[in-house]
């Protein structure tokens, strides 16, 4: 990773409330003569430099292989959506700041504008786009001018609904609105660009009358839904010339999407649903005594993680008869008395669903995980006392378990991340004796497991909540290549 001079570059934006690690990576490309600008909604531009929302980078397409290796050398990592969500022209790069706070990118090399999750038009003034480009202020960030930024707007506006959706908004005029972020931002750009000069840019695009009036119609004050949905229709022949994929196309996407086919089918098939690491899936462990800060760990990750990539969560601990979705069988378990063995099946179901989402590159978090060291303690086996039993079924039982559990112990595990709380603190937190808090610590310290690479260690009982997320969030982020 190529080092960055964080603190430089604080000093440069200190009054500016910029991610330093935002601020460096705009620095490499202007080092490096790349044109680029963040090329949609500055209205809240502040948000994206300080990390709160998502950053749209637009660069021309013949820089693209530079573009690609500055990000690579800073530390940003390249993720894939799934089919549904993924651009031809769009690269998702995410990265793990200082703060352990996770900073998406969306590197675009065109612009391309459309209906949600597919984006199939490709328009032809990327270059003219890039060429108008200021610096904002205070953010000192390269941007479009006002007047592209208004044209993009209005065009995204016009093309952002299917076909389908389109002829249903003319039939039910009543039925379509621009939603309150679009108007806002639309009175925003319009008080920022003069009319003249609006005009002259939509004139060096467009030489059809019913285009050229209708976005000029789009830029008084009085703007509805209506003008909107006339600019569609006026853009009929603009749109085939731009399109990249059909209109049957979209109207399926479309309606599969709206009867929910896909997500049934994700569920169903351990399918991913955002976005997954080009470098493949990983696998983190979180161990940790009574009142370590195990699940308030993972719950954390889970809520930074999970806003851009899959993330699946696996509790290792002892199942839930009331939260399976096989209850009539976890119940039968029980009243059989073999819970153990239930406890053992649904482990291992949880190792199968979190080798299939690492295979597809998802990251697996694991609440606790099953070991064969220890009986009857920190997520071992339960039958133990029955491996030397007269009743060769509860012999056979206590065998099955303990090879169940040893089974489960070689899944590939790429970080193990060791909570470690006092025997005192444990003790009054897990709400137990100070003898079974002092074997619980005891037992955590030898604890290991046949495939795993890399081991942290984190002192809940000195760190606080926000420093343990921080600390292991950085830390998984070094998993990735």
């Amino acid at each position: 990773m190529k080092c960055l001079n964080f603190e430089y570059i604080s000093i440069i934006y200190q009054s500016v409330n910029m991610k330093p690690i935002i601020s460096a990576i705009f620095r490499e490309f202007d080092r490096s003569d790349i044109i680029f600008c963040h090329w949609k909604s500055n209205q809240r531009l502040n948000s994206f430099v300080n990390g709160k929302e998502d950053l749209d980078l637009l660069f021309r397409e013949e820089d693209k292989d530079l573009v690609l290796s500055l990000m690579y050398n800073v530390g940003a990592k390249k993720f894939e959506a799934i089919p549904l969500g993924k651009y031809l022209y769009i690269y998702d790069f995410l990265i793990v700041d200082e703060e352990g706070e996770l900073i998406h990118f969306h590197v675009h090399f065109g612009l391309d504008i459309g209906e949600k999750g597919i984006k199939r038009y490709r328009l032809p003034i990327t270059n003219s786009f890039l060429e108008s480009r200021v610096r904002s202020n205070p953010e000192n960030v390269w941007i479009p001018s006002y007047s592209y930024e208004l044209l993009l707007l209005l065009l995204r506006l016009s093309l952002r609904f299917p076909p389908v959706v389109h002829l249903k908004y003319k039939l039910k005029k009543n039925s379509y609105g621009i939603d309150k972020k679009s108007t806002s931002e639309l009175e925003w750009l319009r008080n920022k660009v003069a009319a003249d000069e609006f005009k002259l840019v939509v004139g060096k695009h467009f030489d059809d009358k019913l285009i050229v009036e209708s976005l000029i119609d789009l830029f008084q004050p009085d703007q509805t839904t209506s003008k909107i949905l006339m600019l569609r229709s006026a853009l009929s022949s603009k749109r085939i010339e731009w399109m990249e994929k059909s209109d049957a196309y979209v109207n399926y996407k479309y309606i599969v999407g709206r009867l929910k086919l896909n997500r049934f089918q994700r569920t169903l098939f351990l399918k991913p649903s955002k976005r997954l690491s080009t470098s493949g899936g990983r696998v983190v462990v979180i161990l940790g005594s009574d009142g370590a800060g195990k699940s308030t760990l993972v719950k954390n990750l889970n809520k930074s993680f999970s806003r851009k990539i899959d993330v699946c969560n696996l509790y290792m601990g002892l199942p839930k008869p009331s939260k399976s979705n096989k209850r009539l069988l976890a119940k039968l378990f029980r009243r059989l008395r073999l819970f153990p063995l239930w406890n053992a099946i649904v482990k291992k179901g949880n190792i199968y669903k979190g080798n299939k989402f690492r295979s597809l590159g998802a990251l697996v978090i694991c609440d606790r995980f099953p070991q064969h060291y220890y009986n009857g303690i920190m997520d071992g086996p339960l039958l133990n006392g029955w491996k030397n039993s007269s009743n060769p079924i509860k012999k056979y039982a206590s065998k099955k378990e303990y090879s169940l559990f040893k089974s489960m112990a070689n899944m590939k595990i790429d970080l193990v991340i060791k909570l470690v709380v006092d025997s005192e603190t444990s003790s009054r937190r897990g709400k137990h004796s100070i003898e079974m808090a002092n074997h619980k610590t005891g037992i955590l310290g030898d604890l290991d497991f046949p495939n795993v690479d890399n081991t942290m260690e984190l002192d809940t009982s000195k760190m606080n909540e926000e420093e343990v997320t921080k600390e292991a969030s950085k830390e998984i982020w070094k998993l990735y290549k």
